[in-house]
């Protein structure tokens, strides 16, 4: 039996999290390691720093989130 997550919004916050950080990490990693000196991968070192850096805001933002709606619930017990 499956169920539906208690709040939706903070789903899709984890998950947008999750996979831009995922395509962050390796975007930066396959520029970091490109050993020509021919090709300039700087652009693609920040776009993936800055992905990977959006998505880690984004699983924060969650954790927040979740923390602050756990403890209204339970005060409101």
């Amino acid at each position: 039996m499956t169920s539906t997550p208690a709040n939706p919004w903070l789903t899709v916050i984890v998950g947008l999290g999750l996979v831009s950080t995922a395509v962050g990490l390796m975007l930066y990693t396959h520029a970091v390691g490109e050993d020509s000196p021919h090709n300039d991968m700087s652009s693609e070192i920040a776009a993936g720093a800055g992905l990977a850096g959006v998505g880690l805001v984004m699983l924060i933002i969650w954790l927040a989130v979740a923390a602050v709606c756990w403890q209204i619930r339970n005060l409101r017990r």
